[in-house]
């Protein structure tokens, strides 16, 4: 199965602090400055859009969302991170979820790309390898590479804070 997640993506920042990093001094970044000064401030690759910029709204939009920072990343490695991302912006999104076509990305294929140094975790299905987002939880959960910053799930009702513990009870849950 996929698991409890079933997407991820990457927040990149406000616009000051992508300012105060130098990043709209780069012309990739720059193409998309209107975007992000329209709070399309996550990069991600999804079936409806392919790989590109979206709000946090149209992102939290699902029941369950966990934050998780990089480790130890410099500045250097958050500017070529950003840098990445917005070079891929424009790709198709990847159907077939293979790491071995990079023209094409699904969501967690592009943060492999863009952190490579967080060397995430594969698994083989169907005679290819897949990386699952609930790999990046457990990841955080074990301190690994990642921390976990905050998670919140919801109800019918409303939204309600849960534990780095909740999630990995829910993802074995889910039968992972």
């Amino acid at each position: 199965g996929s698991g409890l997640f079933g997407h991820s993506a990457i927040y990149l920042g406000t616009p000051a602090e992508l300012q105060a990093l130098g990043m709209f001094n780069d012309a990739e970044l720059a193409k998309h400055e209107e975007a992000l000064m329209r709070d399309m401030l996550i990069v991600e690759s999804a079936q409806r859009h392919n790989t590109g910029l979206s709000t946090l709204a149209y992102v939290g939009d699902t029941d369950r969302i966990a934050v998780l920072r990089p480790k130890g990343i410099s500045k250097a490695a958050r500017k070529q991170a950003i840098r990445s991302g917005f070079e891929r912006i424009g790709r198709k999104f990847d159907h077939h979820f293979r790491l071995d076509t990079p023209d094409k990305l699904y969501c967690t294929e592009l943060i492999d790309q863009m952190l490579p140094q967080l060397k995430l975790p594969r698994h083989e299905v169907y005679g290819r390898e897949i990386i699952y987002p609930d790999d990046l939880v457990k990841m955080a959960a074990r301190g690994s590479r990642l921390d976990f910053v905050a998670a919140v799930a919801a109800d019918r009702e409303n939204w309600r804070k849960v534990s780095v513990g909740d999630l990995i009870a829910d993802i074995a849950m889910a039968g992972d």
